[in-house]
């Protein structure tokens, strides 16, 4: 991850206004996609910040009063997604950071073609750091934690981006097992592994996580074979269990497909840590 920061960078000491008690923590995020805010959302909020969060179209197109909602909320620090073209909406960015109510808050802007916003608008003071291409959950929950550090007592939280919560993990490859569950466990959840999709569904009933992440394409009975099985039981035995599936195919078609299947979602392999943290950060507030 390329993460370029701008001026006044230097994350606040612990005198820093900034720097308070984490009830008072408030960031504002605004983003094009509603999956991702859910998630940056859940990931936030597990680390003792409070959000508030709007969609960007809802402001370009008037429907929402952004100084208004920045006036009730107070954030202190905005995540702000910056679309395409680059150069009007620097502008408008750039306009609302004067405004009184915004000057104080510190931002972290999120983009999806570094160097196409630096040639557009060049070097600037405005936008305290700068995500490349791809960034996700993980990344801006770093930014925030970087510009806006949690009292001592809570740092080691930020690194648990997820909710407590209980993974139950489906795969043939071991290597496959082992990295996810580095990755679930580091973001603080707990994970069960198994190879096989008949003992998955054993351990579903008996266990009854919170998630099922499932392989498709595994020797004898695969993800397909499983979902089929768990949708098909009653819901206090798991027949509701939020789920998405590992693939590496990523074609329309085998889209729609896993989600007729009954997955929720699909995680591409090779597997991006930041997407998978979130996708099982929002399957984990499903009912």
């Amino acid at each position: 991850m390329d993460v370029t920061s701008g001026v006044g960078t230097d994350p606040p000491g612990e005198d820093h206004p900034m720097a308070t008690s984490k009830r008072t923590r408030r960031v504002a995020i605004f983003n094009s996609r509603a999956e991702f805010i859910e998630a940056l959302r859940v990931a936030l909020e597990a680390g003792g910040f409070t959000t508030a969060c709007a969609h960007l179209a809802d402001i370009q197109n008037g429907t929402l009063d952004l100084l208004a909602f920045v006036h009730l909320h107070k954030p202190q620090l905005i995540v702000y997604d910056m679309p395409r073209p680059y150069e009007s909406h620097w502008n408008f960015l750039r306009l609302l950071k004067e405004t009184d109510s915004l000057k104080a808050a510190t931002w972290v802007l999120t983009t999806t073609d570094k160097k196409a916003l630096e040639a557009a608008v060049g070097a600037t003071g405005v936008v305290e750091i700068i995500f490349g291409e791809p960034y996700g959950v993980a990344d801006v929950v770093a930014a925030v934690a970087k510009m806006f550090p949690a009292p001592r007592e809570d740092r080691d939280s930020m690194g648990r981006v997820l909710p407590s919560m209980h993974v139950l993990v489906v795969d043939d490859s071991a290597e496959i097992r082992e990295l996810l569950t580095q990755m679930l466990e580091g973001a603080g959840a707990t994970v069960t592994t198994v190879d096989n999709a008949e003992r998955a569904l054993e351990l579903l009933q008996q266990l009854r996580p919170d998630v099922l992440l499932s392989d498709l394409e595994m020797p004898e009975k695969g993800g397909y074979w499983l979902i089929g099985q768990v949708r098909a039981l009653a819901p206090e035995r798991g027949g509701l269990t939020p789920a998405a599936c590992l693939t590496a195919r990523n074609s329309p078609e085998d889209r729609a497909h896993v989600l007729r299947a009954g997955f929720q979602y699909h995680v591409v392999k090779p597997v991006d840590m930041a997407q998978l943290r979130g996708v099982v950060g929002i399957l984990a507030l499903k009912p």
